[in-house]
């Protein structure tokens, strides 16, 4: 049980992360911070755009200093991962303008990962050993339970596209349907009208 619970605060103490799902609407723009602490740590940026349009958004990440580290544009989803160089606020800003009327939804996942080492408690060889094997397999653990997610969001984010685009062909079958329906209707309405002007017009003439 002691060893289960330094592996799993070793775990949390190196690897922080937080995913979210959020709507941005258009012509809008939304961004969101992250603390760096410690300097060196690598820090995993991905996204997705979940529903809306042609699944695309601006994205930009600025340093403390507020220089630009990264940015792309019309993306539907990024994977970037970079060192913090700098203690203080990382900005991760999704920039809408590009849509004059549809709404996204998006999946954002950030981690910071901690590669400071797990120091023994003790002083002996064997301790020092213990203490090696741990951290190499917190790091493994870490690393598998991250692959783990990546692919949870990789397939949530396949299925609510399909869904997105199943339900926008539905829309269009549908105002297809009616479009030609009401054209068959006018169609019908008109040859109606024609047969009986026809008629009316050859009655007048016997007569």
């Amino acid at each position: 049980m002691l060893v289960l619970f330094t592996l799993l605060s070793a775990l949390f103490a190196l690897v922080r992360a937080s995913e979210l799902t959020f709507k941005l609407e258009n012509q809008d723009t939304q961004c969101f911070s992250v603390d760096a602490i410690h300097l060196g740590e690598k820090c995993h940026f991905t996204y997705a755009v979940q529903s809306g349009g042609a699944f695309d958004v601006n994205y930009e990440i600025q340093s403390p200093a507020g220089k630009t580290i990264v940015q792309g544009k019309r993306k539907q989803q990024a994977d970037v991962y970079f060192t913090l160089e700098e203690r203080g606020e990382y900005q991760f800003c999704f920039d809408n303008h590009i849509s004059a009327f549809t709404d996204k939804i998006i999946t954002l996942e950030i981690t910071l990962e901690n590669e400071l080492s797990i120091k023994p408690h003790g002083q002996e060889e064997k301790h020092q050993h213990e203490s090696g094997s741990r951290e190499a397999l917190v790091m493994e653990l870490s690393s598998d339970l991250m692959e783990i997610s990546r692919y949870q969001t990789y397939f949530r984010t396949r299925e609510n596209r399909n869904f997105s685009t199943v339900k926008s062909t539905e829309s269009r079958i549908l105002y297809f349907a009616l479009g030609e329906s009401l054209m068959v209707i006018g169609i019908s309405a008109l040859q109606v009208f024609i047969v009986k002007t026809f008629f009316k017009r050859r009655g007048k003439q016997s007569v």
